[in-house]
């Protein structure tokens, strides 16, 4: 019986110890840098927060700068990006041509849209928070990435 006890006891033992491992991750100090995010993405959310609703109309007007991969420009997407994206060169050239002064362009509608998203002391504000959570963002990726290895 005192076999079988001290058996069990060393099983008990061995699982502690695996349990305990598991839970040291949370002693690191990447839980440091961790804890110092969420305050920021709070101020974060906050100053996103404040900026004013997007209209609808400059939903539609900045839709059409997305482009179908983040990585690619929409003429190297495929054969059907690149033919929208000369037909609608070759639109804003007539538009430009036709209607002198009336600023047209692909760039000129963007400058019109800017101060529908936001003021610049808004979104001076928001980028400022943005930056203080960058950097904790790429500290914890990396000791995560240096824990995994």
């Amino acid at each position: 019986m005192y076999s079988r006890a001290i058996h069990t006891s060393r099983t008990q033992r061995r699982r502690a110890e695996k349990r305990l491992e598991r839970l040291s991750l949370l002693k690191s100090p990447v839980m440091d840098v961790l804890g110092a995010i969420p305050p920021k993405l709070i101020a974060l959310h906050g100053s996103v927060s404040a900026l004013p609703p997007p209209d609808a109309s400059v939903v539609a007007s900045l839709a059409q700068f997305q482009l179908a991969d983040p990585g690619k420009r929409q003429w190297e997407t495929s054969k059907t990006g690149y033919l929208n994206w000369a037909v609608g060169q070759l639109l804003a050239k007539a538009r430009e041509d036709g209607m002198a002064g009336e600023g047209s362009s692909a760039v000129d509608i963007l400058n019109a849209s800017v101060g529908e998203v936001g003021q610049a002391d808004q979104l001076r504000v928001a980028f400022e928070v943005m930056e203080g959570v960058q950097p904790d963002l790429e500290t914890a990726s990396a000791s995560r990435d240096q824990m995994e290895e």
